[in-house]
């Protein structure tokens, strides 16, 4: 997860997702918002942080690998 690409996200009801891609995701980085990915890629997370609770509250994976 260290070399992963990672994109933050806060929410107005008090949370922050943070999306990761494997380190050879195929699109240039840094970018401005995370890519849409509609076949669950190769390698995808995320998880979620409760801001109000200071708790993780959600983590997923997605795809192969």
């Amino acid at each position: 997860m260290a070399t992963d690409v990672r994109f933050y996200i806060a929410t107005a009801d008090g949370f922050i997702q943070v999306r990761g891609y494997c380190a050879d995701f195929p699109e240039p980085a840094p970018r401005a918002c995370p890519p849409l990915v509609e076949d669950g890629g190769s390698c995808i997370w995320l998880f979620r942080f409760d801001t109000k609770r200071g708790t993780f509250d959600r983590f997923g994976t997605n795809g192969e690998g």
